[in-house]
């Protein structure tokens, strides 16, 4: 998947000018996050990594809150 958007990507920056502006389909990932993305995810397994977190974390406390789904 990193490939192919590297490859995409590299695709668009030859077109110059022309990826951008109101017709274009250039997308800039900028600011101090944009460094850490390591793989592409979805949206559903990041939210199910992050509650599986919670729930280790919240068990390792010692059963402080009670959680069911």
């Amino acid at each position: 998947m990193k490939r192919r958007i590297k490859s995409y990507t590299m695709k668009r920056w030859q077109n110059g000018d022309a990826g951008w502006g109101v017709d274009g389909r250039s997308t800039t990932y900028a600011g101090a996050g944009v460094g850490l993305v390591r793989e592409i995810k979805k949206a559903r397994d990041i939210v199910e990594e992050v509650r599986e977190g919670a729930i280790r974390v919240l068990e390792e406390l010692g059963g402080i809150c009670v959680i069911s789904f």
